[in-house]
């Protein structure tokens, strides 16, 4: 990567290369965004799945409190069982929740400002190039 950084850090002579330069840095903030929306997308999945199932769990939680049989009684579903089924899933709802924080906190800073100094030289050989053409036109 050192070696791309030098030359776009370098002022491009010709327009063709200026274009090279440009395709080369959409490439790069392409997958580098890619990344970063893959991995935000993993947090979002963990935390909306934990949050669903503590909705469940507290839903539990009230038919079991309030006593309502007419729900559960005809699935052939024992108080005891609903019981058990409630602790699960309101537990499992809680570790996501904790695994998506988790993630959110312990995550890696750098990629985005990789990808905002990417976007920033795109932008800096974006005005290069258009200075460039009402130099010639």
């Amino acid at each position: 990567m050192k070696s791309e950084q030098h030359q776009t850090d370098a002022a491009p002579a010709e327009p063709e290369s200026i274009d090279k330069q440009l395709t080369q840095l959409r490439s790069q903030i392409s997958d580098l965004g890619f990344e970063l929306d893959s991995h935000k997308k993993s947090i979002a999945v963990s935390m909306g799945v934990g949050a669903f199932l503590l909705l469940l769990a507290v839903i539990a939680g009230y038919v079991l409190y309030n006593g309502k049989d007419s729900i559960w009684l005809p699935l052939g579903v024992s108080r005891n069982l609903l019981l058990f089924i409630a602790w699960g899933l309101g537990g499992a709802g809680v570790i996501l929740l904790i695994q998506g924080l988790i993630q959110q906190l312990r995550r890696d800073h750098e990629p985005e400002a990789r990808l905002a100094e990417l976007e920033g030289e795109y932008s800096r050989l974006l005005d290069d190039k258009e200075a460039r053409s009402q130099e010639q036109s």
